[in-house]
């Protein structure tokens, strides 16, 4: 038997595949974070605060507050 028979495919791919351009897709690139979301809900947790406090105030605490 030759001996390019006798070496392993990984040894076979190293040398044939010495000339070959292999094409693959880049990574995507990391999501980056969207800051107006992020405000959104900082807002949409402030309103939601003063309507619990308002509800309180109106329904709950005593009326001489």
């Amino acid at each position: 038997m030759p001996p390019i028979m006798l070496q392993t495919k990984r040894m076979r791919e190293a040398l044939m595949s010495d000339n070959v351009i292999k094409f693959r897709k880049p990574a995507p690139p990391p999501k980056q974070p969207r800051p107006g979301l992020r405000k959104l809900v900082i807002g949409l947790c402030v309103v939601a605060a003063f309507g619990l406090v308002w509800a309180y105030f109106a329904f709950v605490a005593p009326g001489g507050l």
